[in-house]
């Protein structure tokens, strides 16, 4: 998925393009455009837009866009965890995923099936 945000990165625009692909979306494709362009190009390829004025993920209220981000993906307090999970994982069953399946898959069940299913080369026993 595209993810389009203003030219000239600062410190929102540097954490969330780090966010975005360790536990949203791991094959994002960052787009840096200018700051009246965000919102157009956004529409014209499809893109999430962010920490732009009117990006569909942007300040609200007290919080940067770094945390709208973490509030509306869920990421709150566990992510570091699932980050200390993934990698583990990762070492058990030999094999590299994507942190994105932990979040889809959230039991030990559903797990085993897809990694059955889509790393039927990967250690599950």
């Amino acid at each position: 998925m595209k993810w389009v945000t203003r030219e000239r990165p600062k410190t929102d625009r540097i954490a969330c393009p780090w966010l975005i692909r360790k536990f949203i979306d791991p094959d994002a494709e960052i787009l840096y455009v200018a700051r009246d362009e965000v919102l157009v190009v956004a529409e014209r390829e499809g893109a999430h837009s962010f920490d732009a004025p009117g990006a569909e993920y942007t300040h609200r209220g007290s919080k940067c866009s770094f945390e709208t981000l973490i509030d509306e993906f869920d990421l709150g307090g566990d992510s570091l965890g699932v980050s200390r999970v993934h990698g583990r994982l990762q070492d058990l069953i030999g094999a590299e995923i994507s942190i994105a399946v932990l979040f889809e898959h959230v039991t030990i069940d559903a797990l085993a099936r897809y990694l059955d299913r889509e790393q039927p080369g990967c250690r599950t026993n």
